[in-house]
């Protein structure tokens, strides 16, 4: 009976080691357990002798996973595969009833089910100079951002103040607030409704009130990266140095967002294009580009560069505006 016991145990332990998933690496070592996640350039494979290990994708020759798990490819395929070793290093086979994909490993962008997304996500950069001597100025920029996504709602906030002054004169005196809301489609498509005030009284610009329905599309959304474009018309209240410059215009925004090294650097662009059709019949554009490092958990350095450019400046104003800002920042 004793002997029986033992028997069974034995061999209920090989069927499950058998039925584990194995890590291959490029130096012949072989990990098995459960892989937990793949992306982010590593591969997180949980041991049943040890906590999680995490292997930098380089240096994985091939996997092989016990049952199909949903993964999400870097050209947007989404499915559920069982991972098959390959032939050739660093490639993988993924399974699925009577299909075969040959992928590279470093295309997985995603294994398992897709991570809730935080409700909030907010950003606040803060950067500023002064100089004093020969010419005595100072120059202020703050910005914020803060988007809500709750179910197919998403709703976005961005406020930019810009402050300069040199020698006792104001040379730059500028806020920009943009609110949005979009109504998410289970296709990645989405309605959005913009509203946007703006103001800079140095370049003669007294205000600039706008509203925008336009349609929206999510090639990707989630914590590690953004991609979307949105294209709409709508109507403009302007008044520039005290003359009525109302228009109807089309807009076209474009966003963009990628973490690398597990979240502690961020790229990240964004650009908006409108044309006027009335009033000053103009067409700006408004670019914000830049890199931001994570110092501590919510603490970040930025370099940022933005870029405004009208093709129709008031008289006496430059058609171009940049700015090249270093600050420090805080996410939520």
């Amino acid at each position: 009976m004793l002997c029986r016991f033992f028997l069974l145990l034995t061999c209920g332990s090989l069927a499950s080691a058998s039925f584990a998933d194995v890590l291959f690496l490029v130096n012949g070592d072989r990990i098995t357990g459960q892989v937990t996640a793949i992306g982010g350039d590593s591969v997180t494979i949980k041991p049943t002798y040890s906590a999680d290990v995490k292997v930098k994708q380089g240096d994985v020759a091939k996997i092989e996973t016990e049952a199909a798990t949903e993964l999400e490819l870097s050209d947007g395929t989404v499915g559920s595969f069982q991972i098959t070793g390959s032939p050739e290093k660093g490639q993988a086979t993924l399974v699925a009833a009577e299909q075969a994909i040959d992928v590279a490993l470093i295309e997985i962008q995603r294994f398992g089910e897709k991570p809730k997304q935080k409700n909030w996500s907010t950003i606040l950069d803060l950067s500023s100079t002064f100089n004093s001597g020969n010419t005595d100025s100072q120059s202020t920029n703050l910005q914020w951002k803060a988007n809500y996504e709750r179910n197919q709602h998403r709703y976005k906030s961005d406020l930019k103040m810009s402050r300069e002054e040199e020698d006792g004169v104001t040379t730059k005196d500028k806020d920009r607030l943009k609110l949005g809301y979009n109504r998410l489609f289970e296709n990645k498509w989405f309605f959005a409704l913009d509203t946007a005030f703006e103001r800079d009284p140095v370049a003669d610009l007294d205000h600039r009130i706008s509203i925008t329905p336009a349609l929206g599309y999510d090639f990707w959304n989630d914590d590690r990266r953004t991609l979307n474009f949105q294209l709409g018309a709508g109507y403009a209240a302007e008044t520039t140095g005290g003359k009525d410059e109302s228009t109807t215009n089309v807009d076209w925004k474009l966003d963009i967002s990628y973490t690398l090294f597990d979240g502690e650097m961020t790229l990240f662009h964004n650009h908006n294009i409108y044309r006027s059709f009335s009033g000053r019949e103009n067409t700006v554009l408004n670019t914000e580009t830049g890199v931001r490092y994570k110092l501590l958990q919510n603490l970040n350095v930025n370099l940022q560069a933005n870029y405004d450019y009208d093709t129709e400046p008031v008289a006496g104003t430059d058609s171009k505006d940049l700015e090249v800002l270093i600050g420090v920042g805080l996410t939520f």
